[in-house]
């Protein structure tokens, strides 16, 4: 998986964070998503995310903001955390992996804490800065296998929406235009 592009970026998201990030074994969607909530989370001295090694701002079932040894202890789990959700093993969002970026950041970021709609505008900016286009409809399942195949998934690949498309449905749609259906 390639490393991560730090162009427009500065300060400790780029001195600190993004290595450690590029040092954790993850689909570069799950990296991309990673980085832009450590973006907005706000990854800098002096903020919760930063003074507890946990750029995403992950709380323990009780409540807290959890505070990790490191900051690589902090980014894998928050690499861990994405990968539950999307596996379908976090209750607090049932659709897994099918949930759509706008289901997944009204229950990450609540109304009651964040501006969700900004957050959405700012992960889709951040994917752009990767080179990659989805939209708040792309799901999770989609982000995650954005990289399976290495570039092909960049944004000549998107559907007519603008979605990232999965290159076994796009195999599978060819063969099935063709009176082939797997």
């Amino acid at each position: 998986m390639a490393d991560l592009k730090t162009s427009g970026l500065s300060g400790p998201i780029v001195t600190k964070y993004v290595p450690a990030l590029n040092q954790v074994q993850a689909a570069t969607g799950i990296k991309t998503l990673a980085l832009a909530h450590a973006i907005m989370e706000g990854f800098y001295p002096g903020t919760p995310a930063y003074n507890r090694n946990n750029p995403g701002n992950i709380r323990s079932t009780s409540g807290p903001f959890i505070k990790f040894q490191s900051l690589f202890d902090g980014v894998t789990a928050q690499i861990n955390y994405l990968q539950r959700i999307i596996n379908g093993q976090h209750r607090a969002y049932p659709y897994g992996g099918n949930s759509t970026l706008k289901q997944y950041v009204y229950t990450y970021a609540p109304p009651s804490e964040n501006k969700p709609e900004n957050y959405i505008a700012s992960i889709i900016a951040n994917f752009g800065k990767q080179g990659y286009k989805i939209t708040r409809d792309t799901t999770l399942n989609q982000i995650a296998s954005l990289d399976t195949f290495g570039s092909a998934k960049k944004k000549s690949n998107t559907d007519s929406s603008g979605n990232a498309v999965n290159i076994w449905n796009t195999v599978r749609n060819i063969f099935s235009n063709n009176g082939r259906h797997y």
